[in-house]
């Protein structure tokens, strides 16, 4: 979730045929979106690596994410919010709420607004708007923080070595915003 600012139900019914690990996207159809129109993710070089190590575990089950209790079934909706309560976030941080500090992060960062709320998946709510201005931004939402998670930071001032090809704080920096939300 927090590599691909998609909702948790997307990711938990995640299907390998939805995948082009070579391309690093995504593409949910159109049934499975809350909007119910495709939505094309582009993934970071870390979401590739999740995927390729998932393979070994679902490669051959159509969902990438199944119940370890029923494999034709996904991940039960209160998986990834158990998880986070296991690792002592309970009350302080969903995994929905991971939409929210992308857009909050993507925001404080200068990012064009119309590429976060592509990113999120979101509907256009200006009607007239919404019928002429189809762009994906697929180019910009390649760009960090939105794909390559090389740093959710990049370009901010205070963190100079944000976007060197050999430095990576994404998790770094998702653990700090999640401790954030426990004050």
């Amino acid at each position: 979730v927090i590599l691909t600012a998609t909702r948790p139900g997307e990711v938990r019914g995640a299907r390998w045929a939805e995948f082009d690990l070579d391309a690093a996207l995504w593409v949910i159809p159109p049934e499975r979106m809350k909007m119910r129109a495709e939505h094309r993710v582009p993934l970071s070089r870390q979401a590739v690596e999740v995927l390729r190590s998932m393979q070994a575990l679902s490669g051959g089950r159509e969902l990438v994410f199944p119940s370890p209790v029923y494999p034709s079934k996904p991940l039960s909706e209160n998986t990834f919010n158990s998880a986070l309560a296991r690792m002592g976030y309970k009350n302080t941080a969903t995994a929905h709420g991971f939409r929210a500090l992308f857009s909050t992060v993507a925001n404080e960062c200068g990012w064009n607004p119309d590429v976060i709320e592509r990113q999120l998946a979101h509907k256009e709510q200006n009607e007239i708007r919404a019928a002429y201005h189809r762009s994906t931004y697929m180019k910009d939402r390649e760009r960090p923080p939105m794909a390559r998670s090389n740093s959710p930071t990049l370009g901010h001032p205070k963190f100079p070595q944000a976007g060197r090809p050999d430095y990576d704080d994404s998790g770094v920096m998702a653990m700090r915003a999640a401790a954030s939300l426990r004050r």
